[in-house]
């Protein structure tokens, strides 16, 4: 039997940033101890298919001394949620807040308790987080860096994985049966590595298709409810047949698990709404195409959030498809308050 048993005590479980969390923790003594402090935290913590990133927002010390065994203690407590980040339930990645009570006992175990809030967005305005760098705007030199980079690590896994898919070959062939392993390993390999490989070359064989390209998503810094204006034009350097012209709204969830050589990014994008510029026909060489639309943000929609390992951004994403030919698409990304 531990020393003292702690247990939570809350008005409620469901709240809006910016209320007010009230509650009691109860100190049920079971021998005469000594707390060296009886900390309460308010924090958020991630969880899902990414490395657990948290923070606590908020820490109070309501006791320090003596408990007499036999005795029942009562500790009031309150803190002020901040605007951000709100509860979150997503494909990769869920966001909870939490307060947590904990007694610093010397030479013993530290007894805690724990509950579970759900926040809500409230009145006070959020400021959305940074953006990381991919998600910022790059000029074409950056992007043909960022190309470049691309193409090398797509041929660098590429040749490991043929390496290691020809010595498993040769292995066979002498008869040793772990030569299997690295065909498998190294056709993995080869296959990514591939896959890395075409996509810049995929989208600069699209581009190539077009001259004077113009894409524009204003506002950047929204909030639910808000229309974002969709301004497209370009022109085409040869005559093309066009399956499709849109222009998607995309909450992507980005949680990365491991880390080093080990790392692995776990995307999901969910489209909440399209904007159709143009269906199928056929284009002429310096025909000058121009749409504008909108496209409204739900009214539910979650803020943009940012930590180490875990990101749910919103985006505009322009994709041409073209018949017969590597489709283009282009993203801007949008700053969700």
């Amino acid at each position: 039997m531990s020393k003292c048993d702690l247990q939570l005590e809350l008005e409620r479980s469901d709240y809006q940033a910016g209320d007010v969390v009230r509650g009691v923790v109860v100190v049920s003594v079971n021998q005469d101890v000594k707390c060296n402090g009886l900390a309460v935290r308010l924090g958020w913590r991630t969880h899902g298919k990414g490395n657990r990133d948290g923070e606590t927002d908020r820490e109070e010390i309501v006791y320090n001394g003596p408990w007499s065994a036999g005795h029942r203690h009562r500790y009031p407590f309150t803190f002020t949620l901040p605007p951000s980040p709100l509860t979150y339930h997503g494909q990769n990645i869920n966001i909870g807040w939490f307060v947590q009570a904990q007694a610093d006992i010397p030479w013993a175990f530290d007894p805690k308790s724990e509950a579970e809030l759900r926040v809500a967005r409230g009145d006070a305005p959020i400021t959305p987080p940074q953006l990381p760098a991919y998600a910022q705007e790059m000029g074409p030199v950056a992007n043909i860096i960022g190309g470049v980079i691309s193409g090398f690590v797509g041929l660098m896994l590429s040749g490991v994985g043929l390496t290691a898919a020809g010595a498993g070959l040769l292995a066979m062939v002498a008869g040793e049966m772990m030569g299997i392993a690295f065909i498998i390993f190294g056709g993995a390999f080869a296959f990514f590595g591939v896959r890395v490989l075409l996509k810049p070359i995929r989208q600069l064989m699209a581009s190539q298709r077009l001259s004077d390209l113009s894409f524009q998503a204003t506002p950047q810094r929204l909030r639910p409810g808000d229309d974002v204006q969709i301004d497209v034009s370009f022109q085409l350097k040869a005559d093309t047949r066009i399956n499709m012209i849109r222009v998607s709204l995309i909450r992507q969830e980005r949680a990365t698990s491991g880390s080093g050589t080990n790392k692995t990014t776990h995307t999901h994008n969910a489209t909440v709404g399209q904007l159709v510029l143009r269906e199928g026909g056929r284009m002429r060489r310096a025909e000058r195409f121009s749409r504008a639309g909108a496209l409204q943000v739900p009214e539910n929609a979650a803020p943009s959030f940012v930590s180490s390992s875990n990101r749910v951004l919103w985006l505009a994403r322009l994709e041409i498809d073209f018949d017969g030919w590597p489709d283009y698409s282009k993203d801007i990304f949008l700053m969700m308050g």
